[in-house]
């Protein structure tokens, strides 16, 4: 009714622009009919307020995630939290750089009483495979990471399960920063 078949989930901008072109053509004063009209203005309704619900609540999911992402921080930052060898873990060289998938070769760590850890984990890239699954890249050099960095954690803990010899199925954690 509203013009956007195909769409499984529009912008509000652009469900705004959709209602305001059908209700050019739709409404009485126009040559319309009023029940077509009061149909295009329910449907618009509920859309609108289905979609500004799907808003809310993927921002409250982000904020869930963010506090989440916080308290990890803290705890890898404090000692507490810090993958071992064979562990499979989602990480990144610097914020805003794309997350990879990675397995921990080795973990060196020195702690320090005044700043926490220091040192490194050790990890082979994963590639996906064509069956969705990750596999050992073994092309790639190995990579490290610090435990935590200058622009803060930069590697967080996969769900991972093996499902073959050196072939894993990987999720990502509930929520990664972008």
């Amino acid at each position: 009714m509203l013009g956007l078949k195909g769409q499984s989930s529009p912008e509000l901008r652009e469900l705004q622009q959709a209602f305001r072109r059908q209700a050019l053509e739709m409404h009485p004063d126009r040559g319309g009919s009023a029940e077509a009209f009061r149909q295009l203005l329910e449907a618009y309704t509920f859309l609108r307020r289905s979609l500004r619900r799907g808003l809310q609540e993927r921002g409250k999911r982000l904020k869930e995630g963010r506090e989440k992402w916080k308290k990890w921080e803290e705890e890898v930052e404090g000692g507490q939290e810090l993958a071992q060898e064979g562990d499979i873990v989602y990480w990144r060289n610097a914020q805003g750089e794309p997350w990879q998938v990675a397995l921990v070769l080795a973990v060196q760590v020195v702690y320090e009483p005044s700043s926490g850890p220091h040192g490194w984990i050790y990890l082979q890239s994963l590639i996906q495979t064509s069956d969705g699954t990750f596999d050992a890249d073994e092309e790639a050099e190995m990579e490290q990471v610090e435990p935590v960095s200058l622009d803060g954690v930069n590697w967080a803990f996969a769900s991972s399960e093996e499902v073959g010899e050196h072939a894993w199925r990987v999720s990502p954690p509930e929520y990664l920063p972008p």
